[in-house]
């Protein structure tokens, strides 16, 4: 009996995937088979034990499986991981995932397949330079900049380069070129811009370098 036992809840774990048609043939052939073998060691009811038990399992439809998931894992186009996620925010479509780029740790927004960034994307920002190049100064509402327990970010060209937003200063740099939401640079006189908050940039690494979109989100049980 102890055989019987182990062959039945052996097919009954491999086969819930199979059709109750498919099933219960199976179930026969196997039955037959074992009935001629056990008859040879005077065990001739336990193939036949085995059709009628499966027949039954056979008859009855399987339903959805439903298994718990305990992880959430971004990968790339390439199987590349890009990490786990933590958050997300619904409605919305954004997944929040920590990544550590030179032993500090930054979270990415995942808000669509081609789309793997910071917390946001600036497309109005001010340079020291006559040419939009160096730092890249961010307008923002007052002082307070987010700084713990993970830097703000922002997606900035080149690519799309990752960068750590700095905390602002009350006072107004020297600010004499601009890229402006058509991303062309221009020239600006210091007081053709009516911002007194700015914040500091600092490039972190260009996404588009590491990972190759599109994104997927797979589940780990």
């Amino acid at each position: 009996m102890f055989v019987l036992t182990l062959i039945v809840r052996c097919l009954r774990e491999v086969l819930p995937f199979v059709g109750s048609m498919m099933m219960a043939r199976f179930y026969l052939i196997v039955g037959g088979l074992l009935a001629a073998f056990f008859s040879r060691v005077r065990w001739p009811l336990l193939g036949l034990v085995l059709v009628f038990t499966g027949t039954a399992t056979a008859g009855q439809k399987a339903g959805p499986i439903v298994k718990p998931v305990t992880k959430l894992i971004v990968h790339d186009a390439t199987g590349k991981k890009v990490g786990e996620v933590q958050d997300s925010s619904y409605p919305g479509g954004t997944a929040f995932v920590p990544v550590s780029i030179n032993g500090s740790v930054y979270v990415l927004s995942l808000t669509g397949p081609n789309e793997l960034g910071g917390d946001s994307t600036a497309t109005f920002r001010y340079y020291q330079s006559q040419d939009c190049s160096g730092v890249a100064w961010l307008p923002v509402g007052g002082p307070y900049v987010q700084t713990w327990p993970f830097p703000q970010t922002v997606i900035l060209t080149p690519g799309r380069t990752l960068y750590e937003v700095l905390p602002a200063r009350a006072e107004e740099p020297p600010v004499n070129s601009q890229i402006s939401n058509d991303g062309l640079c221009s020239t600006v006189g210091a007081r053709d811009y009516p911002i007194r908050w700015l914040a500091p940039t600092k490039p972190l690494v260009d996404l588009s370098t590491v990972f190759t979109p599109p994104y997927s989100i797979k589940a780990k049980p």
